[in-house]
């Protein structure tokens, strides 16, 4: 969860450190866009660090909870989906790095993280 010092209206205002859920800061975070002289301006990609198929997200989840399920790989070309889909959509975080200094955490760290969260007690 992101903890933010300023309400969420404020708009170019900066707000605290993203944290984990623990309230550690994340290891990502960095001073706000805003804070840039210039201001930048564009299209940012964000998101986890690192590069794996469907199918290997897939079949690291399974893992993760030690489910022994194979999985088939299949291309998206033989997947029925309404749209089209690209061969490749993996996005590009370097652009976002280059300008800000941000490096977020790779999918398998977000995946590990989730997976605690989803394996502890719950309280009722």
């Amino acid at each position: 969860e992101i903890a933010r010092s300023t309400p969420p209206d404020t708009v170019g205002r900066s707000f605290s450190a993203p944290q984990t859920r623990r309230g550690e800061p994340a290891p990502y975070a960095t001073p706000t866009m805003t804070d840039r002289s210039p201001p930048a301006s564009g299209v940012y990609h964000m998101t986890a660090a690192g590069r794996t198929s469907w199918h290997g997200f897939a079949s690291a989840i399974l893992a993760e909870f030690a489910f022994h399920t194979p999985i088939a790989a299949i291309p998206s070309s033989e997947y029925p989906l309404p749209a089209k889909r690209p061969a490749n959509s993996v996005l590009d975080n370097s652009r976002l790095a280059a300008a800000f200094g941000i490096r977020l955490p790779s999918w398998e760290d977000g995946l590990r993280e989730a997976a605690e969260i989803l394996k502890e007690p719950h309280q009722t």
